[in-house]
């Protein structure tokens, strides 16, 4: 009998998504294991995989709990974390309010990182020899550097400053992360690097920085019609891009 699996899920909130396909499906599908769980959840943050609140009721189901009772049994292979990046989202207000004060942004940020490392720490508590491999975070936001539907009613304006700052903050979060990770021997899906996130420069010459149309082409976040809103969810290329960035860390430590 093969090992098992733990993954996540494709958060785009779009039918069938949530349970059915997900960023994890490709990198399970090339492994000999007999089963792939998901307990991935969208929306999720630190506080809900702990206590449970969206997707799992808490008490004694959370996601936390589920996937410990799994790993207990001794029979997982992999597991891949994707956690953190709404508690980014949910802080941004905050980590704004900052201002230029740097220590104020590094201690939300750290204090998110932190969290996300001791629910690896809980997950390794049970099986220390699981391999995990993480994620780290395309900025959703730089799609502000060319907006949304400037001149209608409600809606934004070009914004490039904003995109650079958003940047810088999603890059330090990201180096954060990727900090907790290696302390703990955690191998991390360079989904960053996948979206070209620090790729400011103009190849094609048309006034757009090449990681603005990364996010443009790999996620909703630059929706056609002002009917439609824009979503910080990569739709199925974005998810198959994650994907490939699973994979390839999977393939290297073997």
């Amino acid at each position: 009998m093969g090992r098992d699996r733990l993954g996540g899920v494709g958060a785009n909130h779009r039918p069938g998504r949530w349970g059915g396909q997900s960023y994890t499906d490709k990198p399970a599908a090339h492994l000999s294991s007999s089963e792939h769980i998901k307990l991935g959840c969208p929306g999720e943050t630190v506080e809900t995989f702990v206590n449970g609140g969206i997707c799992y009721p808490g008490g004694a189901v959370t996601q936390l709990s589920l996937a410990q009772a799994r790993l207990a049994q001794g029979d997982v292979d992999l597991v891949t974390i994707d956690l953190g990046a709404n508690d980014f989202l949910n802080a941004q207000a905050d980590i704004l309010a900052c201002g230029e004060e740097f220590a104020c942004v590094f201690a939300i940020l750290s204090e998110i990182a932190a969290d996300v490392g001791a629910v690896i720490d809980s997950l390794q508590a049970v099986d220390p020899d699981v391999q995990i491999v993480a994620m780290n975070y395309y900025n959703p936001n730089l799609a502000t550097s060319i907006g949304f539907f400037p001149g209608i009613p409600g809606q934004q304006a070009p914004d490039p400053a904003f995109a650079i700052t958003s940047n810088l903050i999603s890059t330090l979060g990201n180096d954060l992360l990727e900090a907790q990770f290696a302390s703990r021997g955690v191998l991390v899906a360079d989904v960053e690097l996948e979206f070209s996130g620090e790729d400011f420069d103009d190849g094609d010459g048309d006034g757009v920085p090449n990681n603005v149309e990364v996010i443009c082409m790999w996620t909703s976040m630059c929706p056609l019609s002002p009917l439609a809103a824009p979503n910080i969810h990569a739709n199925d290329d974005g998810y198959d891009r994650i994907s490939d960035a699973f994979e390839r860390e999977i393939a290297n430590s073997e």
